[in-house]
């Protein structure tokens, strides 16, 4: 089993290959389509059938580096949310905004019994990354 650096690189590259791909375009505009002009119970089954057999859907929004105002107050923070895909049980949200990064998550409760529990679980990996990467930058220093 590959170590967390090098797991972080492969989901990397393999994610803006997608990314650079025009599948985001066709996605959205197949699922419009879908919504627009489908009975709701064949959209439903065919998302079901395309989510290839994926159990967690992840996004990732970078906000404003500092905070926003509105009617001359400052947003002190901002939540994010992420509808669940049909045969999707568990979504996360990473977002950032005014130099703080959080998660927020949106679950069916058979699939994340504790909310609390499975968020210290991203919050342990995420840590356990973060000090190899720190690590190997170190080492990447005392060799240069």
């Amino acid at each position: 089993s590959a170590c967390p650096t090098e797991r972080l690189v492969r989901v990397s590259k393999s994610l803006s290959l997608s990314k650079k791909s025009p599948a985001a375009l066709l996605s959205h505009y197949t699922a419009k389509f879908c919504s627009d002009y489908l009975p709701e119970t064949w959209t439903q089954s065919l998302f079901k059938r395309a989510n290839a057999n994926a159990c967690v859907a992840v996004s990732n929004n970078r906000g404003y580096h500092k905070k926003l105002h509105l009617n001359g107050m400052a947003v002190q923070s901002v939540g994010g949310f992420l509808p669940l895909p049909p045969g999707i049980p568990v979504g996360v949200v990473v977002q950032s905004y005014a130099g703080t990064m959080s998660l927020s998550l949106t679950a069916e409760k058979w699939a994340v019994p504790d909310a609390d529990k499975f968020l210290r679980w991203v919050l342990d990996e995420y840590q356990r990354l973060r000090e190899e990467v720190v690590q190997l930058e170190k080492i990447k220093r005392h060799v240069e």
